[in-house]
């Protein structure tokens, strides 16, 4: 592994680990954009999403770094409000109308790695949604607070690191091929 990837590996592993972090983990990101991308796959029954599909399953390590980008500045890099505008959906429409206005279909291998980030950057948004019980009375942690906490919120922090521990056992998460080198 080249130095400066070194670097930002063991940086991502501090801001995640160290520094109190509160967001689902990278696993938990990545099974849900793994899951939606297999939906979509699947239920993609036009030649418009059919092309798309193809695009995001041919782009996964950008992908996989838009499904981390949200949370690349909370808690220790001091971006936090730069981190929490990525989370939301103004963002993702202002990167979109961006890109809309540089390239049109037939995208270049350039335009493409950015929509695969765009997906992972939405992936991200739905799974914090959920995960976070954001807008949802029955979201995740609404549910174990209410079961294994008597409602006292104190699931987040268990959630975040136990939700990636539990990945790894369900699955061995072999989809994961973020590759940090240049």
């Amino acid at each position: 592994m080249l130095p400066h990837a070194f670097a930002i590996y063991i940086s991502i592993l501090v801001c995640f680990f160290f520094k109190g972090s509160i967001s689902c983990g990278p696993a938990v990101h990545n099974e849900v954009s793994e899951r939606a991308l297999n939906w979509f796959q699947a239920l993609s029954d036009n030649e418009h999403d059919i092309y798309f599909a193809k695009i995001i399953s041919s782009n996964i390590n950008s992908l996989q770094t838009g499904v981390l980008f949200p949370d690349w500045g909370y808690g220790c890099l001091g971006y936090d409000s730069e981190s929490e505008a990525a989370h939301w959906s103004p963002f993702l429409e202002a990167a979109i109308s961006l890109l809309n206005s540089q390239y049109q279909p037939p995208y270049d291998d350039e335009a493409q790695k950015i929509i695969s980030f765009l997906y992972g950057i939405a992936s991200h948004q739905v799974a914090d949604e959920s995960w976070h019980s954001i807008n949802m009375k029955d979201g995740f942690m609404n549910v174990v607070d209410e079961l294994e906490f008597n409602n006292k919120e104190s699931s987040h922090s268990i959630l975040d690191v136990g939700g990636d521990f539990f990945m790894k056992t369900l699955n061995n998460l072999d989809y994961i091929r973020v590759n940090l080198q240049s």
